[in-house]
């Protein structure tokens, strides 16, 4: 018996980020019920950024997107005003007690045209402008107001954009409770009725399915972690270390950060002060995701917990010590030094500032009596522990209340600063940290693709220093699901351009596996440089129109802003740099590495090929290569091209 392909599950509803209001679940359940089975429905897709409340596909028929609002047109005044040039359309505007405004983005009837253009230009770039406007459905539906109100209410817009002579309104439906109640699909959506189409192509239906189907993030949101834990991590996240003190170490895709998140949710859950610290800035929106997933009792960890990377904890402390003038004073007169600087010399000073000068100075605060104002906590915890300093620990541990706990986790193959040596044995020798004994371990790789592991093996024996090696195992047999293909492919650039050859490679991507399950917003691109990413976002913008969540800025400020922004449950396809991914991961990636062959490139590619992740449709991974020292390895992939 042929079931209708609902996405999300109806059973997985309750679960949404975006609850469905009372009204879009009576609409949901009205297309269910009323639609021919072969129609899929699409729940709050990822569109490039924009989330229409439903999307409808059938492959023999057509395509319908609908805007659902749920406004009591008895609770406000709704009306609409021509606008005071006679030129463009009117406008639909709301009065709420004396306040008037425009309904501006809210407005459905453009909505519904933006929809509209975005499936026709967008994601259906094969359909024929002509195909598109007896195939595309944009209707809108109001689930607290009759049909006879809502048209006339929106008919003026309607009428302006020639929606409503006699060619056109069946592709511009709008409807009411009333129609809903009764069932009367021929009112709510017409199309529904057609029988069969001359112009509808599966590959439309392919190219849409691109953006229609749920990315596995979102998919992720919904699975409690505590439900697939292994024993060890579970201990890590149940039970505070003896000593109070705890340092693990494990290979990419071990759990690291899921047990630190799981950790900080935990004692959030027990009422402790809790602070999440990191080096970079993306990972704390990674790391919040993962606590709030643990448990039904860790949801409140968000808000609940402190989550700072390093240098803003440093800028926080100086100002609840009352040291922000000086804080200030510090960075003022790093940049009189600065201007006088060439670009390298620039860069050494700057990391010498972050690294030493700065916590310098908030460690002379916390020594002083100005410490007895700065907040402390019941448990810090550190991610990406290898980035850190041992100095920087230890200004740490004087945040916290006597009694505390502390954690810090670290694999030293995913060194990008070259720290990782310092937190050796043998570096230690003499330091008091607060660790006592030995580092624990988590050994299984659960991240990567077990087709693929051999791969990240073999990259790190050629191109990692042997004395940071710490490479993934494999889980044991019945441990996890049955393993998924990993779909391979490098590209070794000889003298095409790399903007273009990597722009390229994203849409052979999207293209290639257009009748699969993957999403566009599964897909992130991955490049080492900031410039080169910069212009390949800005190439697929204007020859595709894709849109981006991306930290690719050459002015400082807006990459902090961007880099605060990012996090992987957004709408669109990502893009960031390697140092501000290699804690994330992803089903579907393509890196691009240049052609320097100095060994932190070598160190750079193997944190970005860790990031792939085991997705039960599937994983996807291209390297772009411009490196001619990593040819040898990349021969060895299931799918070699030169260009």
């Amino acid at each position: 018996m042929q079931t209708r392909k609902i996405s999300p599950p109806i059973s997985e509803l309750s679960q949404l980020r975006t609850p469905l209001e009372p009204g879009e679940h009576f609409v949901l359940d009205f297309f269910n019920k009323y639609l021919p089975i072969e129609w899929e429905i699409y729940i709050q897709p990822h569109l490039n950024g924009c989330r229409p409340d439903f999307v409808l596909l059938n492959p023999n028929i057509g395509i319908a997107v609908f805007e659902v609002k749920d406004w009591d047109l008895s609770s406000m005044r709704y009306f609409v005003v021509p606008d005071s040039d006679p030129q463009k359309k009117p406008k639909l505007m709301i009065r709420d007690g004396n306040k008037t405004f425009e309904a501006g983005s809210n407005d459905p009837v453009t909505k519904i045209i933006y929809y509209k253009e975005m499936i026709e230009e967008l994601f259906c770039p094969r359909m024929q402008t002509t195909a598109a406007k007896a195939l595309i459905t944009a209707g809108i539906i109001f689930t607290k107001a009759d049909t006879q109100k809502v048209n006339s209410l929106l008919g003026p817009l309607l009428d302006a954009y020639k929606m409503q002579n006699e060619k056109a309104a069946k592709y511009y439906p709008v409807a009411g409770m009333d129609a809903l109640r009764q069932g009367n699909i021929e009112i709510v959506f017409p199309e529904a009725l057609r029988r069969s189409s001359s112009i509808m192509k599966t590959e439309y239906a392919a190219d849409l399915r691109n953006w229609l189907e749920e990315p596995s993030i979102s998919r992720e949101q919904r699975v409690p972690l505590e439900k697939i834990v292994d024993p060890r991590q579970k201990e890590f996240i149940l039970n505070r270390a003896p000593f109070g003190f705890r340092r693990i170490r494990g290979p990419a895709g071990s759990g690291k950060s899921l047990v630190l998140a799981g950790r900080a949710g935990r004692l959030v859950a027990e009422k402790k002060d809790v602070l999440v610290v990191s080096y970079n800035i993306t990972l704390l929106h990674y790391l919040q995701d993962l606590a709030v997933r643990y448990s039904a009792e860790s949801r409140c960890a968000r808000k609940n917990a402190t989550w700072l990377n390093f240098h803003l904890l440093c800028k926080t402390v100086s100002f609840q010590a009352g040291k922000f003038n000086e804080y200030h004073d510090l960075w003022k007169s790093f940049g009189q030094r600065a201007d006088s600087l060439n670009e390298s010399d620039y860069d050494g000073e700057l990391e010498k500032m972050l690294s030493e000068t700065l916590p310098m100075f908030v460690d002379s605060i916390l020594s002083s009596s100005a410490n007895s104002f700065v907040s402390k906590y019941d448990a810090i915890l550190v991610d990406e522990g290898q980035d850190f300093r041992p100095e920087w620990w230890n200004l740490l541990r004087k945040l916290l209340k006597d009694g505390g706990e502390m954690m810090l986790v670290a694999d030293a193959t995913q060194d990008l600063y070259g720290t990782a040596r310092r937190w050796t044995d043998e570096s230690m020798k003499g330091l008091d940290t607060g660790f006592r004994g030995p580092w624990n371990f988590l050994e299984v790789s659960y991240r990567l693709p077990e087709d693929f592991l051999p791969y990240v093996r073999r990259y790190a024996e050629m191109y990692l220093p042997s004395e940071l090696m710490n490479l993934p195992n494999p889980k044991a047999p019945g441990q996890g699901d049955l393993l998924r293909q990993c779909n391979m492919r490098w590209v070794q650039l000889k003298k095409a351009s790399s903007t273009e050859a990597c722009a390229d490679e994203i849409i052979r991507l999207l293209r290639r596996y257009s009748s699969g399950k993957l999403s566009v917003a599964d897909v992130v691109f991955i490049s080492q440089r900031i410039n080169t990413g910069e212009r390949i976002v800005e190439l697929l913008r204007q020859k595709y129109g894709y849109c981006f969540a991306h930290t690719f800025s050459s002015i400082r400020s807006e990459q902090q802003r961007l880099k605060h922004a990012f996090f992987l449950g957004d709408a669109r396809m990502k893009a960031t740099t390697i140092h501000s991914f290699k804690w994330y991961e992803a089903r579907a990636i393509v890196i691009f590495v240049d052609e320097n062959s100095c060994q932190p490139t070598k160190e750079l590619l193997y944190v970005g090929l860790t990031r792939l992740r085991e997705d039960q449709d599937g994983t996807y991974i291209t390297v772009v290569s411009g490196h001619p020292k990593l040819a040898e390895y990349g021969r060895s992939w299931p799918e070699y091209a030169e260009l």
